[in-house]
């Protein structure tokens, strides 16, 4: 984890579709993944642990300070819920921030504004800055689990 990029990248919203893009692409680029669920409870998992927890502690006193907030919560209180991932053939931009995934079932009749937006490998920085974009301009602040 390097302290001087951070865990998140904070852009004005002025920047253009191409660096916007371009940012998308460094974020999924330096996506690594921790499974919390196999560390054993060995001295040598819990120093790790104990590690990263500093680290994160220090990067959110440096976003805090990068943008003014007094703290996370305040941070976060106006972002949009949304989401993205990539994987070898495509890039795909969610609407909503949901917890779990959603199950096999008609996902517009529970939840009409939900929308995917979906770009093909490869792609232009400018059109994942687009179509970033749209998604959190099509953001659902309040996705909620399907009704029973």
């Amino acid at each position: 984890m390097d302290l001087d990029h951070g865990l998140d990248e904070f852009l004005p919203t002025t920047v253009s579709d191409a660096e916007f893009g371009a940012a998308i692409r460094r974020c999924h680029d330096a996506t690594r993944f921790e499974n919390w669920d196999i560390l054993s409870e060995e001295e040598a998992a819990k120093a790790r642990i104990r590690e990263w927890m500093k680290k994160l502690a220090l990067w959110h006193r440096k976003a805090l300070e990068m943008t003014g907030c007094k703290n996370m919560e305040e941070l976060y209180e106006d972002a949009r819920n949304s989401s993205s991932s990539r994987t070898k053939d495509v890039y795909v931009f969610f609407n909503s921030n949901r917890k779990k995934q959603t199950t096999f079932f008609s996902i517009p009749e529970h939840f009409p504004d939900y929308r995917e937006f979906i770009v093909n490998q490869p792609a232009s920085d400018e059109m994942l800055g687009q179509t970033a974009r749209a998604a959190l301009d099509a953001g659902v602040r309040n996705a909620r689990p399907p009704p029973d």
